[in-house]
């Protein structure tokens, strides 16, 4: 366990964090590049559908199988259709690593994440994205999902993998998604970030601090906005102040009594009155160390950069 002291010193932070910021790690096969598909079609060639199975099917080996009957840590489960832009995003590197992360669709070729989920790693070559489905891909079906290749990803040009600095990235599909997208707040939304809103966090990560295993199926979470001294007085300088949101009651240090994103979360929305205000970024190991709040990108500071992607 953690001591607060030592949470607050960068090097330990770095380290602290890093669990939610590589969203699930396991062991995969190296998956193959996938081509181009037609406009408003979803991928689905022999090729592409044995390297997502590939992917997958190793991903979730082991002590890295979802969940059967969990929940995201204090949340509960929901359907896709109560959330149709939410995205499952599964990528290797070609040497047998790979990640899991949410994202949000946001326009018709468009997918908002976290920068973390992003640098260091190549979509276009060996990611996918799947929309549409309330359980987990695995390797024997998508439960009703499409999966859609990459032809380019960009991140914030200023991520710093340290501090979490400008934690946000969009992937661009090689086809239209008919997934209906998310709402992004503008710069100027100030009425969303008042301390007391209650937003809304939803993805298929962790479900205990017990274990690394993703949920089976969607999950969300109903968390307060924190005013930013509260994050400021846990994570000290870490936190800074208009690019970054403090979310969420204070953890128990146990699972119970704890209403937190956790890892595969990473990249996920954080929702008020039914918009994007807020992107998963980071926060304490396994997430429930006691008084910690989880961290997310503040959209708005970073809306007119991203919408120069979204065009």
């Amino acid at each position: 366990m953690f001591s607060l002291k030592s949470l607050r010193s960068r090097a330990a932070l770095s380290g602290a964090t890093a669990a939610l910021a590589a969203g699930l790690v396991a062991t995969m096969a190296a998956p193959a590049g996938a081509a181009a598909q037609p406009a408003a079609q979803p991928d689905s060639s022999a090729s592409v559908t044995a390297q997502m199975a590939s992917v997958i099917n190793a991903a979730n080996k082991g002590n890295n199988a979802p969940e059967r009957d969990a929940q995201i840590i204090g949340g509960t489960a929901v359907n896709i259709k109560n959330y149709p832009f939410m995205t499952q995003l599964w990528v290797g590197d070609g040497r047998g690593h790979g990640w899991f992360c949410s994202g949000s669709v946001v326009n018709s070729r468009k997918i908002l994440t976290a920068a973390h989920c992003v640098k260091g790693k190549n979509f276009v070559k060996y990611g996918f994205v799947i929309t549409g489905a309330t359980r987990i891909a695995d390797s024997h079906s998508l439960y009703g999902g499409k999966m859609y290749s990459i032809s380019k990803q960009w991140y914030h040009p200023r991520y710093n993998s340290s501090t979490f600095a400008n934690d946000i990235a969009v992937l661009t599909l090689r086809s239209r998604t008919a997934a209906k997208p998310a709402k992004v707040t503008t710069s100027t939304d100030t009425a969303s970030y008042r301390p007391g809103k209650i937003g809304t966090s939803v993805g298929w990560g962790r479900t205990t601090s017990k274990n690394q295993n993703l949920s089976t199926y969607l999950r969300r979470g109903y968390l307060p906005v924190q005013a930013n001294s509260v994050c400021q007085r846990f994570w000290g300088s870490a936190f800074k102040k208009g690019a970054m949101l403090c979310v969420g009651k204070a953890a128990t240090g146990s699972d119970r009594g704890t209403v937190a994103t956790c890892n595969g979360d990473s990249g996920g929305p954080f929702l008020v009155n039914g918009r994007i205000v807020g992107v998963t970024s980071w926060g304490v190991k396994d997430c429930v160390y006691k008084g910690a709040h989880p961290v997310f990108t503040k959209y708005s500071t970073y809306a007119k950069t991203v919408a120069a992607q979204l065009r």
